[in-house]
C-alpha cells in the first residue's frame, strides 16, 4: 500500500475520568479502511490521545504502507512526537516509547496538527463510546478566582450623606471565571494571565479622581457602576470558551458590590 492516513482522538470526561479513543484509517484516496472506537477505562485526555495513537499505529504497521500521515488535534502529542517537547510525565513516557517503537518499523511517517473541527470522525467515535458508557454527557466546570486592588477618589452624585463629599478608597476587586475545556497544560486559564488582564482593567482607575474620567464624568462612580464597567471590560478581553462569572468590588472589608450577567433561558 502506497500511503495511508490515521486520524486519532482521545476523550476523557472529567480529565481524569471515563475515557475512550477514536481512530479512523484512510487510504490515499481518502476512503475509510478501518475505524476503531473503544473504552480505555479512567484516565486523562493526554493519556487517551496516546492510546489512540498506538492503536492506529498497530493497524498501520500491519498494512505496511510506503508512507504514513498521522493527524491529531493534540498539540502536546504532535510536538512530543516531533521532538519539540520532552516527555516528562511518567504516565505518558511509556506510551510515547511504545509509539516511537511502532513508528520506527515504518518506512516514512509524519505527524500533522489539525483543528478539532477537522478531526470530527475520530472525535465522534470516541464520544459515542463515552455516551453509551455514561448514558449522559457530564460537563465539569472549573472556576478560577483572582484578586487585586486600586486606589482612587470619588464622590457620589445625587446622594445625601457623607459620600457626597470627595473621599478615597482602596478598592478591592475579585474576579471569577469558569469553563469546561482544559488546555494542553491541563489548565482552564493561566492565573498569571488572568491577573494581567485584571490589572490592565484596573490601571485605568488607579490613583484617579473617578468623577473626571469616562464614563463617570456622566454617571455616578458607585460600586455598582464600577463593577459593571470592569465586568464589561474584562469580558471583551477573555478568549472564547471562558465565561466571566462575576466581578466583586469592595469599598471596605465589610462592604462590597458583586455583579454578574443574567442569562436568559
Amino acid at each position: 500500500m502506497r500511503e495511508i492516513s490515521i486520524y486519532i482522538d482521545g476523550a476523557s470526561r472529567g480529565n481524569p475520568g471515563p475515557a475512550a479513543i477514536g481512530v479512523v484509517i484512510k487510504n490515499e484516496w481518502g476512503e475509510n479502511l478501518k475505524t476503531i472506537a473503544k473504552s480505555i477505562g479512567e484516565t486523562t485526555n493526554n493519556v487517551a490521545e496516546y492510546h489512540a495513537l498506538i492503536e492506529g499505529l498497530k493497524e498501520a504497521v500491519r498494512l505496511k504502507p510506503a508512507s504514513l500521515k498521522i493527524y491529531s488535534d493534540s498539540e502536546l502529542l504532535v510536538k512530543q512526537l516531533r521532538g519539540h517537547y520532552r516527555v516528562r510525565e511518567p504516565r505518558l513516557l511509556s506510551l510515547y516509547e511504545e509509539g516511537k517503537k511502532l513508528l520506527s518499523s515504518l518506512k516514512k511517517w509524519e505527524v500533522i496538527k489539525i483543528k478539532r473541527t477537522e478531526n470530527i470522525e475520530a472525535d465522534l467515535l470516541a464520544n459515542q463510546v463515552l455516551n453509551k458508557e455514561t448514558h449522559k454527557v457530564v460537563d465539569y466546570f472549573y472556576r478560577l478566582t483572582v484578586r487585586d486592588h486600586f486606589d482612587a477618589a470619588h464622590f457620589l452624585r445625587n446622594y445625601q450623606g457623607k459620600c457626597s463629599k470627595l473621599h478615597g478608597h482602596t478598592w478591592g476587586v475579585e474576579v471569577k471565571i469558569e469553563g469546561s475545556k482544559l488546555n494542553q497544560s491541563e489548565l482552564l486559564f493561566d492565573f498569571q494571565e488572568l491577573k494581567k488582564l485584571l490589572r490592565s482593567s484596573l490601571s485605568y482607575f488607579d490613583h484617579a479622581f473617578l468623577n473626571e474620567i469616562t464614563p463617570f464624568d456622566r454617571i455616578s462612580p458607585t460600586g455598582e457602576n464600577l463593577a459593571r464597567f470592569i465586568f464589561e471590560d474584562l469580558e471583551r478581553k477573555l478568549p472564547s470558551g471562558i465565561r466571566l462569572v462575576s466581578v466583586k468590588v469592595e469599598e471596605s472589608p465589610s462592604a462590597w458590590v458583586e455583579v454578574s450577567k443574567k442569562i436568559n433561558q
